[in-house]
């Protein structure tokens, strides 16, 4: 195994340092209360090993080149900086950056396939090693409902820390992933081999019982119907039976899934809990940019982050519109060289990728999970989502691609 396989092996592992203590965040479950810091700054081990991949891929012959999109994204993360600089204090501010700025990092990155390659191997055995050691310790700690669900935040009597948001989340999106990437295989027995590797996934994902979970699963449900949809009505290959099967499967597991989530859960999931719990800092944010001047509505007016749980709401009372603004311009344009870069990164297949229905289902899904993540939490401030958010998208489009290339093999060599 390469380095660049064991640094993208560790990613997922949610180990954190606090750069405060100078010490690993490793503190025995206290099932009345979730591990909170009030002081220090924890970091993912995933950031370090992050940073190391980075660096051993830029000292190989990697061209930069530095295009319009990297500066105008540069010239929108400033204007933010400047704008909210008063209001949010430094470690916050990186927080938010970091993301955009990895993105445009990793898009040097991932033009060299070999890198891609070795790191999009590593981190499926990693996300898969602690999916099932973490299912070992949440039946080896719980011995009813009630302690199994408790046991979902801790690993082996510890406590995992960000249990309950960025892990929960990451998790949802690898599982949404490993769903869309076995829809599209047109073998059936494959089908059912990658479904049965998520189970673990969407056993903690359902135990650790996030509300935004469920549109996770909303998301996967409609593309999976319309996928079906396109099947029954567009396709005539002979794969057709095979995949609508596996459509068939995935959709009653969803449903299945949904069904235990929503009646055996522990919190309560509907819209009137939904509106209770953030409903008030809403009406506060409402209150507050009715009473807010035309500079305040532009640079912002409070200090702090945080307070609401919503991202958008956050950029704009603490950077104003205009800060707003820039900022998600920076991170659309960021976006957008990651993922040109990662189709690039498939070489003669590109092609192929850009109007492949399995590549746009699952920008959808990443999309739709990511936007709802940071509107109900804050997960793009979080490194540990964000990192494995981002390696999430390199696995799937590397994965799928070799896919491709093999099936384009079989049926060379079947018409030949």
């Amino acid at each position: 195994m390469s380095l660049y396989s064991v640094l993208a092996f560790l990613i997922p592992l949610p180990l954190f340092y606090d750069l405060g203590s100078l010490s690993f965040l490793i503190f025995p479950i206290d099932y009345e209360n979730v591990l909170q810091l009030e002081t220090g700054v924890p970091i993912p081990i995933g950031l370090a090993t992050i940073a190391f991949i980075i660096l051993f891929s830029l000292m190989r012959k990697v061209r930069l080149r530095i295009k319009k999109t990297v500066i105008v994204t540069f010239a929108c993360l400033a204007t933010f900086c400047i704008v909210a600089a008063n209001r949010v204090d430094t470690l916050k501010l990186l927080a938010v950056l970091l993301p955009v700025l990895f993105l445009l990092v990793f898009s040097f990155t991932i033009a060299q396939p070999r890198i891609v390659e070795k790191i999009a191997k590593g981190y499926l055995v990693g996300v898969l090693f602690q999916a099932y050691l973490h299912v070992i310790s949440i039946f080896n700690e719980g011995t009813s409902l009630v302690s199994v669900i408790s046991a979902s935040r801790n690993f082996f009597g510890y406590e995992i820390y960000q249990a309950l948001v960025s892990y929960s989340a990451f998790l949802s999106a690898a599982g949404g992933a490993g769903v869309i990437y076995a829809l599209s295989l047109t073998s059936l027995s494959s089908s059912l081999r990658i479904l049965m590797l998520t189970v673990p996934i969407y056993i903690i994902v359902i135990f650790a019982a996030r509300k935004a979970v469920i549109v996770d699963l909303a998301l996967i449900y409609l593309i999976n119907g319309f996928l079906m949809l396109r099947i029954i009505f567009f396709s005539r290959r002979n794969d057709t039976m095979n995949r609508a099967i596996s459509n068939v499967l995935v959709l009653g597991s969803l449903t299945f899934v949904a069904y235990i989530f929503l009646n055996y859960g522990p919190r309560e999931i509907s819209l009137d809990v939904a509106v209770d719990q953030r409903g008030e800092s809403y009406e506060m944010f409402k209150a507050e940019w009715l009473n807010s001047n035309w500079l305040q509505v532009l640079t912002g007016y409070s200090s702090g982050w945080g307070g609401y749980s919503n991202f958008i709401v956050e950029l704009i009372v603490r950077s104003g519109l205009i800060g707003m603004l820039a900022y998600l311009l920076g991170l659309a344009y960021a976006i957008k060289r990651f993922y040109r870069a990662l189709i690039d990164s498939a070489g003669a297949d590109a092609h192929y990728l850009r109007g492949d229905i399995y590549i746009k289902s699952w920008f959808v899904f990443a999309l739709g999970t990511f936007l709802v993540g940071n509107l109900v939490n804050l997960n793009i401030q979080l490194p540990y989502y964000s990192l494995n958010f981002l390696m999430i998208n390199i696995c799937f489009v590397f994965h799928y691609t070799r896919y491709l290339k093999k099936n384009r093999l079989i049926l060379r060599e079947v018409h030949r």
